[in-house]
């Protein structure tokens, strides 16, 4: 079943993604604690798995995984099994975003305490709200000509 889901997530991948979840995919299609889950588990991770940080330990990335799967197994069981989700993907964004929010704050705290190497050169993730870009460069007020 995991193979479905992920060998065309892991397809689309960099290099360095795709060794980091093909590595978490093995890990857990061995996992025993997937028994009762493992669908939700793979197409949750299936889903985020290219807007996911790749700066989590292996083993607490996937205890990170198991833990948000089984605090929201109920929400994640209903948007699946939704018949509206068959035409419809796109019904469980709000759940992969709960999660990366989750993975994200767990690296964040492994930057506080200085597990995480801040020298590494890697993904910039960042947070906005929607914005029209073509509002961008933005006016900067201190270069406004006052003169005028």
């Amino acid at each position: 079943m995991h193979k479905r889901l992920m060998d065309p997530v892991l397809a689309a991948l960099d290099s360095e993604r795709c060794a980091y979840f093909t590595n978490i995919t093995q890990t857990l299609g061995e996992d025993s604690r997937l028994a009762n889950n493992a669908n939700l588990v793979f197409l949750l991770l299936a889903a985020s798995a290219s807007y996911l940080p790749t700066k989590l330990p292996k083993n607490l990335f996937i205890a990170t995984l198991l833990e948000f799967v089984a605090g929201n197994e109920t929400r994640i069981r209903r948007t699946v099994y939704d018949p509206a989700f068959v035409i419809d993907q796109s019904l469980i964004k709000p759940i992969v975003a709960n999660f990366v929010m989750e993975v994200v704050t767990r690296v964040l705290e492994r930057l506080d305490d200085g597990e995480v190497d801040e020298s590494e050169r890697g993904s910039e993730y960042r947070l906005g709200w929607p914005i029209e870009p073509s509002a961008f460069p933005y006016a900067d007020p201190d270069e406004i000509d006052d003169d005028d």
